[in-house]
């Protein structure tokens, strides 16, 4: 079986940092699920040296493909992607390839600050579920989606369809709202 750890992105959320390594479990297992095939095995949170990684191996002897590890590297959480090895209590630490779908700094998604924005990791974590539900792996490779945002708001999904390169669209009733999201994608 081969194994590996994901090193969980440090929440920059207060809120959601003690749920981080829980909804990583969960996110990779539902798009396991919805885009591998059902071919990991063993998903779970670890932490080494007082770190937290996601630690996941395959069903068979046979290592992930590029294709399945775009997926992973797409996931709200991942930071990093390792191979894992080693006996005992040493671990190696082998670095995979990410091959993220972003277009765009990440500032697109973080710099905008207002009373009620939801969380860009919770946002990304849905937009994979949906895309990997409706798509499969296909849809972590760069294909070009479209999204429909019918509560967009301020447009945190909107962005993040953004830096996933799909063509995004969204609907909201609330004026101030959908100035504000004009201002700040147009500057």
């Amino acid at each position: 079986m081969a194994a590996y750890l994901a090193l969980v992105l440090p929440a920059v959320n207060r809120v959601y940092a003690a749920a981080a390594p829980s909804l990583a479990v969960a996110e990779l297992a539902a798009v396991d699920a919805l885009a591998l095939d059902g071919r990991l095995t063993g998903i779970e949170a670890v932490e080494i040296a007082g770190v937290p990684y996601i630690s996941f191996g395959t069903a068979d002897d046979r290592p992930l493909d590029d294709a399945e590890l775009d997926v992973v590297a797409n996931l709200s959480f991942v930071f990093a992607i390792y191979e894992a090895g080693g006996a005992g209590d040493e671990v190696r630490l082998r670095p995979l390839p990410a091959r993220r779908l972003d277009r765009w700094d990440s500032d697109l998604l973080t710099i905008q600050r207002y009373v009620g924005k939801t969380n860009e990791q919770l946002t990304k974590l849905l937009l994979n579920l949906a895309i990997a539900a409706g798509h499969g792996q296909h849809a972590f490779r760069g294909s070009k989606l479209r999204l429909l945002d019918p509560l967009c708001g301020r447009g945190t999904t909107l962005n993040q369809a953004v830096m996933y390169g799909f063509d995004a669209a969204g609907i909201e009733v609330d004026l101030r709202d959908v100035d504000a999201y004009i201002s700040f994608f147009t500057r």
